[in-house]
């Protein structure tokens, strides 16, 4: 969950290193730090904090060096401090590492070293990689034989790029379940944890599998090896971006312009993947043996979960095949059953989650029919991994708190739906029309929905509120989870959300004078039930905000406050509704004065178990 930046060339490494790890601030912001070689000597400077505060510490950028690697930490062992943020060093201040990702043996390993006379100065796991390297180094003297039998003692997860004051021109760098790739440019080489970090520089690019290392020397092409030192021939990939990822288009925070991207975004999924009449373009899934599977099981983390859970619901109400939705961080040690022919489908926006890339390679094991991946980043490790791989064409997500890649993921989702139900013969013609143009109006009641200043208003006078329940049913139940995840990450409220029906079993016991309630009624299915749920809330002194379609004006009776969205399909629903949270979470952690874009202690790509 940290970003790693590297620069091998001729232009001013340190300028270039620091604005890369600005653009990977989403992977962490404890602390960053960067090394170079600089006449034979280590060149070290660290800083707990943002990489501003590291850009600080240069009153002149321009130092005389060929190779610079930095780094934006997000804890995981030891806490923030100076001491523990990278690079680390060796005893000898020979070479420097920086690193992502968990060494699972590093106890084990630390006590080795500690037992031949090696002190460490900080408490993490990555230090062991520097020291481990150094005295192999100095035993052989051979740069790539000692840095392969660093890695082979590794077990875990790891990426790092790696410096030594004798060899300044060269960078040594590997990939271990977890993501590193190399930017080509012209006499030059760029290394990172996300290619959009050299996007500006170089759209040339070659992504290190798990078990590979490179040799980055300046003049030369990157040398790749797997771990038997056999050299690896390794493709350029092209990479492809849509928008410049830094530009707020006058929006106060990257969130509140993803928010704001939806509708385009939602816009060209339907354009792409559906044709005029409404109706799922054949070609979607087009290579998937659709119609063979017996039944579905997603693996996804966080809001991605949510996305999945949301699934379920709705292509169980389509067609009569049971959906499994599974935690990834729980899935691999459960051991679910799996039958033969069962489709797996793993959501990840980045593509790179540890856990659900764990997910993958047991289903592998466990030999299921077909893996379908749900994510944003082509070159993602997730995509490259699957038999076929849907994209959510979100574009650049920068804010931690996912907004336009959820709903993304919602609506591709909904086509997976369409699609089965399609060739499984379970809609009526007159539905698939219903249906599709029900879809069709999204973008444009998003625009519609976007423009309730009702939205942005509502928190000012519950930003004192330390504990909100969300309450929601069928399709509304997965939206409330979403909504109350977004007011957990960015306005560190505790929000718990509810199936309405489950209120008396429990929960209703939180519930005092003016507790907050959010009532999610978006569902016409089960819209007297969640009256009745709201009801027995208010019977209990509780304050209840109802988010309801604007033709349902009676609601006002059994609640508080109104929050009115667009009259629209049931498929179309659950996008609405989930922006109605984005947007009320956003106005809370506005009012509140909380750093929306870099929530504490969050990452935006958890590439760490």
């Amino acid at each position: 969950m940290c970003g790693i930046f590297g620069y091998l060339g001729n232009q001013d490494g340190v300028s270039i290193v620091l604005e890369g790890l600005a653009k990977l601030e989403y992977r962490g912001y404890d602390s960053a730090g960067l090394a170079a070689v600089v006449e034979q000597e280590l060149f070290i400077r660290k800083t707990v904090g943002r990489v501003q505060e590291l850009s600080n510490l240069f009153q002149e950028r321009e130092i005389p060096t060929a190779s610079v690697i930095g780094h934006t930490r997000w804890a995981t062992h030891g806490v923030p401090t100076e001491i523990n943020a990278h690079p680390h060093v060796d005893e000898g201040r020979s070479c420097a590492v920086v690193h992502n990702g968990i060494i699972e043996n590093f106890k084990e390993l630390r006590r080795e070293l500690t037992a031949q006379g090696i002190s460490f100065a900080s408490d993490t796991d990555s230090e062991i990689i520097v020291q481990l390297f150094s005295l192999y180094y100095q035993e052989s003297q051979d740069l790539v034989f000692s840095f392969c039998q660093t890695l082979a003692q590794l077990r875990g997860s790891v990426a790092c790029a790696l410096i030594h004051k004798d060899h300044p021109h060269t960078i040594l760098c590997a990939s271990q379940e977890s993501p590193l790739i190399l930017g080509l440019g012209k006499e030059e080489t760029f290394i990172a944890s996300d290619s959009r970090a050299f996007f500006k520089y170089t759209r040339h690019s070659q992504a290190l599998a798990s078990g590979e290392f490179a040799i980055v020397s300046q003049g030369k092409e990157p040398e790749v090896y797997n771990l038997e030192l056999k050299k690896i021939h390794k493709d350029v990939r092209q990479i492809t971006c849509s928008e410049d990822a830094s530009d707020k288009s006058g929006y106060g925070y990257y969130m509140l312009k993803e928010i704001y991207d939806q509708p385009e975004v939602l816009e060209g999924l339907i354009q792409k993947h559906m044709d005029e009449e409404g109706h799922i373009l054949s070609e979607f899934l087009s290579d998937v043996p659709i119609k063979s599977f017996k039944e579905i099981t997603i693996v996804a983390c966080g809001s991605s979960y949510h996305a999945g859970y949301l699934a379920k619901y709705i292509i169980e109400s389509l067609v009569s095949i049971p959906v499994h939705i599974e935690v990834a961080s729980e899935f691999r040690y459960r051991r679910p059953y799996i039958g033969k022919d069962t489709l797996g489908i793993l959501i990840s926006q980045s593509g790179e989650t540890a856990d659900t890339l764990a997910a993958l390679k047991e289903l592998r094991r466990r030999n299921i029919a077909y893996l379908l991946g749900i994510c944003n980043v082509p070159e993602s490790a997730i995509a490259l991994g699957v038999d076929h791989c849907l994209f959510l064409e979100a574009g650049v997500e920068i804010g931690v708190a996912t907004t336009k890649a959820f709903t993304s993921q919602l609506l591709l989702l909904v086509f997976l739906g369409l699609k089965l139900a399609n060739v499984h013969g379970a809609l009526t013609h007159a539905e698939q029309c219903s249906f599709g143009q029900g879809l069709q109006s999204l973008p444009d009641l998003c625009q519609k929905l976007l423009a309730n200043e009702s939205l942005h208003s509502w928190a000012q006078p519950y930003s004192y509120e330390d504990k909100f329940l969300f309450l929601g049913r069928r399709l509304m139940y997965p939206v409330v989870m979403e909504a109350a995840l977004k007011l957990k990450e960015i306005a560190y409220i505790e929000a718990n959300a509810y199936p309405g029906g489950e209120m008396k079993h429990g929960p209703i016991a939180l519930i005092s004078k003016g507790t907050p309630v959010i009532a999610f009624c978006g569902d016409d299915i089960v819209y007297e039930k969640m009256i009745g749920n709201m009801m027995e809330v208010k019977a209990r002194h509780a304050h209840v905000i109802a988010i309801a379609p604007e033709s349902r004006e009676d609601i006002a009776a059994v609640s508080d406050q109104q929050i009115f969205v667009p009259d629209c399909h049931f498929l179309a629903a659950p996008v609405l509704y989930t922006i109605v949270g984005q947007v009320m979470a956003y106005a809370m952690a506005l009012a509140k004065g909380m750093e929306i874009d870099c929530p504490r202690n969050l990452a935006k790509s958890v590439t760490v178990e």
